[in-house]
């Protein structure tokens, strides 16, 4: 904590509010300035805890505290919160940080009551050495990021999620004392400080060791051990760095296509989407051609949707260069049976100089009536 902070605490009217005692301490009182009302994070508390409880399956093993009225359970032990809450501001760690960190070790019998599953002694103790491991509020909030990229990496590609807690929570070989610590975390600091340090996105380097993972445990097995600890399934980093540089990375991700997809016509057309009766993984394409059809690893092929879809001639195109002008319509369902603005056509058409800007055809086919706007 500021140390300044703390001073202006400690000095505070002791009858302006409540003191926080944290363990053997000397209570802390808090002025108007100082006191910071747990309550403010009653809605992200709710949040990560539900989305944690059924990204690990837990659903149906028992009636959590979040799923009935989550408000009411943490408002009744406000009291009891505000001095965990206390306890985080001292430690200088995230509200959001720490109940990621702390659903992912935790079994699903501490989802019972809220304080069962925030105010676990031990699991404070073990995120303040993660803090001090750490070096920064954060990078602990990088680690918390990480471990959900690596959750939902799970869900993606294998159906499930899970994360051991006896691979997570270790004590040193030669500490007598048994001090436990959260170990892997504490590598996955120092995994995401060696790959920033080498101009590396853990998002991408992640998904490439997870894929490489997957090619040799045929029983689905990722372990998040497999993915932090050094070892034969790590990506090459000069392809990682070439791939850093490529422009078509974003449509990749908002796509969800594969890192290695292909665009060989230097395009896609505007709205571009696999066809409504495609059950297929979207990892498996190879690569998106300028007219829409899209090609598997195996070789098949598929015609893609597309806005403008009644005639050919209407085809938008689309690269790293304008994507971001069409993005946000990308998904609109209405487009797809529309017409492009006579803008998009004049600076994007993929057949330029079959209709003028009032509509009408210079070649042999029927007129258009541009749809109003600029998009």
């Amino acid at each position: 904590m500021n140390p300044d902070l703390l001073k202006r605490q400690i000095a505070a009217d002791k009858n302006a509010r409540p003191a926080v005692k944290l363990g053997r301490l000397q209570p802390i009182y808090f002025d108007d300035e100082t006191f910071h009302d747990v309550s403010k994070h009653f809605g992200e508390i709710i949040e990560i805890c539900r989305r944690m409880w059924t990204i690990l399956g837990f659903s149906g093993l028992i009636t959590p505290w979040h799923e009935v009225d989550p408000r009411k359970e943490l408002s009744y032990r406000k009291d009891n919160l505000q001095k965990w809450f206390a306890a985080l501001e001292n430690m200088d760690v995230s509200v959001g940080a720490y109940c990621v960190i702390c659903c992912s070790v935790s079994d699903y019998t501490k989802h019972e009551r809220p304080a069962l599953l925030l105010r676990q002694v031990a699991l404070m103790s073990w995120v303040k050495k993660l803090r001090d491991h750490a070096g920064s509020k954060e990078k602990v909030d990088e680690v918390a990021k990480f471990i959900e990229k690596f959750l939902e990496l799970q869900v993606s590609k294998i159906g499930r999620a899970y994360i051991k807690s006896s691979s997570v929570v270790k004590h040193r070989f030669e500490d007598k004392k048994k001090k436990w610590f959260l170990d892997t975390y504490h590598r996955i600091a120092d995994r995401i400080s060696y790959l920033d340090s080498n101009g590396i996105d853990y998002n991408q380097w992640m998904e490439k060791k997870f894929d490489n993972c997957l090619k040799v445990f045929s029983d689905d097995r990722v372990y998040i051990t497999h993915i932090v600890n050094v070892n034969s399934f790590d990506p090459d980093f000069e392809e990682l760095l070439a791939e850093v540089g490529d422009p078509w990375n974003n449509i990749r991700r908002f796509l969800e296509l594969p890192s290695d997809c292909k665009f060989p016509d230097g395009f896609i057309p505007k709205g571009w989407g696999i066809s409504s009766d495609d059950s297929s993984e979207l990892k498996n394409i190879a690569k998106i051609m300028g007219d829409g059809f899209y090609y598997y690893k195996d070789g098949t092929q598929r015609r893609g949707k597309r806005h403008y879809v009644s005639n050919r001639y209407l085809i938008i195109k689309c690269d790293h260069s304008n994507f971001e002008e069409f993005k946000d319509s990308w998904h609109q369902k209405s487009l797809v049976s529309a017409k492009p603005t006579w803008a998009e056509y004049e600076k994007w058409a993929m057949f330029p100089g079959v209709w003028n800007e009032a509509g009408e055809s210079l070649i042999h086919t029927k007129d258009v009536k541009w749809r109003k706007g600029s998009k």
